[in-house]
């Protein structure tokens, strides 16, 4: 059974306690229950009441700019991009300083487990409303969950999107890595379809609330099959978005190089993170970054499965994925 409480930031919400809403969390070593906010239909662990009043009302900047996704979508490539775009390209300090320090992410003490939170600050929040400008922060929060003053201040942000198969897989490994998931993938595909896979799901709700506000003037839609064809292009768009001067062609083939897949693997600020306190011995933050991996870990009966939820929950808003290269 599941039961009804209020958040007065947030409002209602259901503690998901029966077996089959609680099956993704029960495979996890998340001692308690995730939640489900019934007016945004997002779930988020527990711990997040703890930080919804200081998320709801976290005074921004005029110069913050923010990255905003579902998780395993990119938004750590952008990050890193958007950091030195704003940071005179200071590779110096990108390679020594953890990218969790240059970039906040605004909710992580409310995701990660207990036996892991001696590896963050206590109070991410507060540290964040000291940093100096211009700040850049993450989140995975839907778009009407956000800080209100983003709106207020129309704050420039960044929503990076990935198509949902290579999601599915991305966030298996995840889970596997940060949070001991037991689960099958075919399982995890069950809970993924579902709605029911762990924070920030339904995955179609954050996708589809950011993709109806698509025409807001300071939000900037990349999606991370983009940034695999042609990172350069990417990058005079965010240079541009940001009202940057533009890179000249060796300071942005050394950006380009910076961000290939093979030298985030080796920048340990980059691809480190929680990666200290993790349950699969090979196991990476950054992973393979390829494109189309789920077309050899997926049966056809899956991919049928996945096909027939992208029409449902995707064709009527028009919004389509690239799901190769």
């Amino acid at each position: 059974m599941s039961s009804e409480q209020r958040d007065p930031i947030y409002g209602e919400y259901e503690v998901m306690e029966d077996d089959k809403q609680d099956a993704w969390r029960r495979a996890t070593l998340f001692e308690e229950p995730m939640i489900r906010y019934k007016k945004y239909n997002q779930i988020l662990p527990k711990a997040f009441l703890e930080i919804s009043e200081k998320i709801r009302h976290f005074e921004t900047r005029e110069d913050d700019v923010w990255i905003a996704s579902q998780i395993k979508s990119g938004s750590t490539w952008m990050g890193e991009l958007t950091w030195c775009l704003l940071n005179n390209l200071d590779y110096e300090t990108a390679h020594k300083e953890n990218l969790d320090v240059r970039m906040t992410y605004l909710e992580i003490n409310s995701v990660i487990l207990k036996c892991q939170k001696s590896l963050i600050p206590t109070d991410v929040i507060g540290i964040a409303d000291g940093n100096k400008s211009p700040r850049l922060i993450k989140t995975h929060l839907s778009f009407d969950m956000l800080p209100q003053k983003i709106l207020q201040n129309k704050n420039k942000m960044i929503y990076m999107l990935r198509n949902p198969r290579d999601v599915c897989i991305s966030m298996y490994n995840h889970h596997r890595i940060f949070d001991n998931y037991q689960g099958t993938l075919e399982e995890h595909l069950d809970q993924f379809l579902s709605g029911n896979c762990g924070y920030y799901t339904p995955h179609d709700v954050n996708i589809i609330g950011y993709h109806l506000k698509r025409d807001l003037p300071h939000i900037l839609f990349i999606t991370y099959e983009e940034m695999k064809k042609d990172l350069g292009t990417v990058i005079d768009k965010v240079v541009n978005f940001l009202g940057l001067p533009l890179l000249d062609k060796d300071a942005k083939s050394g950006l380009i190089e910076h961000l290939s897949i093979e030298k985030m693997k080796e920048n340990p600020s980059v691809n480190r993170g929680l990666a200290s306190k993790m349950y699969v011995s090979d196991g990476q933050f950054i992973n393979k970054g390829k494109i189309g991996t789920w077309k050899t870990s997926f049966s056809p009966e899956m991919i049928q499965r996945f096909e027939d939820w992208e029409k449902e929950k995707f064709e009527t808003v028009g919004l389509k994925f690239t799901y190769e290269l």
